[in-house]
């Protein structure tokens, strides 16, 4: 029960586990998010015979309506996703634990949040903005496209600062502040702020990375983590 369990630092680790855990979920990772992310944009294919995942067709051929299930799904996922975050933002603030710690895996929340909602903008528009566990049944109003945006690169600058600079391999999957940097430069992009995105680009561009030499190569299971890598799911 929910009073019963943000009650301590093990439980606060728990779930920020539990917030990076859900990235492996089905509606974060599977059908849903290739479906809206690429293959209307030819970046993949759908494969296997015609008759298997037909209704993948309607997006290929920009026939789709909005009671698809996959856009169902990708907008239920995101919100699960947000949710996790939240829980963590709304319920650490209470436990008594490190203050470091605290601010950190805030910070991480927070981040991950944006990171939600960045795909959600990209998607629908302008979505309901929660920055918070609600205390039970409530009436959401859809927010701009405009204030969906300065949210998302609110959400980014405030984690920065209390996300830690580079991690341990232990700790391959968490957040950091070139993740956080990375992710402001691609909003700042949409936004078409170019200045500020130059900076940001710069900022990460002048970090601990560089390119991979072999592009074919980049994105086999050896190459996890290697010197281009701002940020992977586990």
């Amino acid at each position: 029960p929910q009073d019963e369990f943000f009650t301590s630092e093990e439980d606060a680790r728990k779930a920020v586990n539990a917030m990076y855990g859900y990235l492996r979920s089905w509606n974060i990772s599977a059908f849903n998010y290739l479906i809206l992310g690429s293959l209307p944009s030819d970046e993949i294919t759908k494969g296997s015979s015609p008759g298997d995942g037909s209704w993948a067709n309607d997006f290929d051929n920009f026939q789709y309506v909005k009671t698809q299930q996959q856009i169902l799904e990708f907008w239920t996922g995101r919100y699960e996703g947000i949710n996790l975050s939240n829980q963590v933002i709304t319920h650490l603030p209470d436990i008594e634990m490190n203050d470091g710690v605290r601010s950190r895996m805030i910070a991480e929340a927070t981040f991950m949040r944006a990171f939600h909602y960045f795909y959600l903008v990209r998607a629908y528009g302008g979505v309901p903005i929660i920055k918070d566990v609600p205390a039970g049944p409530e009436g959401l109003v859809r927010a701009s496209l405009e204030e969906t945006w300065n949210f998302i690169e609110s959400d980014l600058r405030n984690a920065i600062p209390d996300l830690p600079e580079s991690i341990p391999s232990t700790e391959y999957g968490r957040a950091t502040r070139w993740a956080a940097r990375g992710l402001l430069a691609k909003v700042l992009m949409y936004r078409e702020d170019w200045s500020e995105c130059l900076k940001v680009s710069n900022e990460v561009i002048a970090g601990p990375f560089d390119l991979y030499p072999d592009f074919y190569q980049l994105f086999r299971p050896e190459q996890e983590f290697c010197q281009e890598s701002l940020f992977e799911i586990v």
